[in-house]
């Protein structure tokens, strides 16, 4: 059978049409050259911060016992990274940690520390017993230096940090009342000798490790709803169709293999759907199919201009994509049918690749500025003022929201290498994540852990 024209088995035969040059264009190697250069409108880059007082809190270092001081990193600075990261909590440095040794600190010490404004102190004790770690860690609070909390959690040396990563979320939890992203992973392409090939990595950064290794291009992650599976576009079969990895198992199926560029997938709230851009029938049009099957071909735009990148809202009811059908690249968003299709950003005259926040406030995407640098921008589903995120050197693309919606993941060029960043969704907290000399890009942002 002709797999050309085949979703997933199922016959759809068209002629085949070229659009390897579109492809390039959205995989960033002509990405300025896709519409006409026009002066772009001023955009608000925010520099307010959120109205709430962030929360001190001290974090000593923690007690090792018997040779667990050679895991290659310090667990304390892991927690404290967690919580600064949150962007909710003040790190405080305090003097006297000398104080901190033994089965459990000096409860003077620790009223001390309670008395000079810090509202919470964690203090430590990482042991290992036979082939595990134990982690035992207790929360003090208040002026008193009240003990509220123990925990204790035991794993292999291989989840120590996973286990940091779990105390972070439950500080988080219980003082702010929000869920922790510590311990979420990050999807992301990265050049190797093989070509380009999807990696995972922790959301700090640590632990990257490639997912694909055919010696292909494969491009375009995003993780599903679940976090059980994978969908990317692949030159695997010499054509740009679109697969779904089990992320348990590692099997590998091919959903969508039109002719043609099928390309940007994403997930449906529920994972029962997956949107994408398909050049199959001549100019990129956005379709879905079922996620299990790829079944049920359904077209959603109808112009004869590109759409592509499509992002379902949270609510599933709304997608937004990017379209030139006005003369230039904007964002737009339409029902979940296809219909009430309406235009969302005005300024300028380059924007591309709209991720939509999990708490449907925000729709992320690529902009470029006034100087012509491309840069993450936001704007409210309603097409309020668009708001210039960040503003660090380079070129900035392909954002992505973290789960909690309170940070962005992006990837950034600048003289020759390009890195997978995150920020603040006010712009403040910029961190790379990557590096060494693969060529990083189209971050991905995995749900909750």
């Amino acid at each position: 059978m002709d797999r050309r024209g085949v979703v997933n088995g199922n016959s759809h035969a068209h002629p085949k049409r070229a659009a390897i040059l579109y492809l390039l264009t959205l995989m960033g190697l002509c990405l300025v050259m896709v519409t006409p250069e026009s002066r772009a409108a001023d955009l608000f880059i925010e520099t307010s911060r959120s109205a709430f007082e962030r929360i001190p809190v001290v974090v000593f270092p923690f007690q090792t016992k018997q040779s667990s001081g050679s895991l290659g990193f310090s667990p304390a600075d892991v927690l404290r990274a967690d919580l600064e990261r949150s962007q909710l909590f003040r790190i405080e440095k305090v003097n006297g940690v000398e104080e901190l040794d033994g089965a459990s600190p000096k409860s003077a010490f620790i009223q001390r520390v309670s008395g000079s404004g810090v509202h919470v102190s964690i203090w430590g004790v990482l042991e290992r017993r036979g082939q595990e770690f134990v982690l035992d860690a207790r929360l003090y609070e208040g002026e008193a230096g009240r003990k509220v909390l123990r925990k204790v959690y035991t794993g292999s040396e291989t989840v120590v940090r996973a286990m940091i990563h779990r105390l972070a979320n439950m500080i988080i939890q219980r003082y702010t009342g929000q869920t922790g992203i510590a311990g979420t992973q990050i999807a992301f392409v990265a050049e190797d000798d093989h070509g380009k090939q999807l990696y995972v990595m922790d959301y700090d950064g640590y632990r990257p490790r490639a997912i694909t290794k055919s010696r292909t291009l494969n491009l375009f992650p995003d993780c599903s709803p679940g976090k059980k599976f994978l969908a990317y576009t692949s030159y695997q079969d010499e054509n740009p169709d679109i697969y779904v990895m089990d992320l348990t198992s590692g099997q590998v199926r091919n959903l969508v293999a039109f002719e043609g560029a099928n390309i940007t997938p994403d997930w449906s709230p529920d994972s029962n759907t997956l949107a994408f851009a398909s050049s199959f029938d001549g100019d990129s049009e956005i379709y879905t199919v079922h996620a299990g099957d790829g079944t049920r071909l359904r077209q959603l735009t109808f112009s004869p201009a590109s759409d592509f990148s499509p992002t379902w809202a949270p609510s599933g009811a709304e997608i937004a994509f990017s379209s030139d059908r006005g003369g230039s690249l904007q964002i737009y968003v339409m029902d979940a049918d296809g219909s009430n299709v309406r235009r969302l950003t005005f300024e300028g005259g380059y924007n591309t690749a709209p991720a939509w926040s999990p708490d449907g406030r925000w729709i992320a995407y690529t902009c470029r500025n006034t100087k012509g640098v491309l840069k993450i921008c936001r704007v409210s589903p309603d097409g309020r003022q668009p708001i210039q995120v960040t503003d660090a050197a380079g070129d900035h693309e392909s954002p992505s929201w973290s789960p909690d919606g309170r940070h962005i993941v992006f990837s950034s060029a600048s003289r020759g290498r390009s890195d997978i960043y995150t920020v603040h969704y006010d712009g403040v907290g910029l961190e790379r994540l990557t590096s060494g000399n693969s060529r990083a890009s189209s971050p991905t942002w995995s749900p909750w852990n």
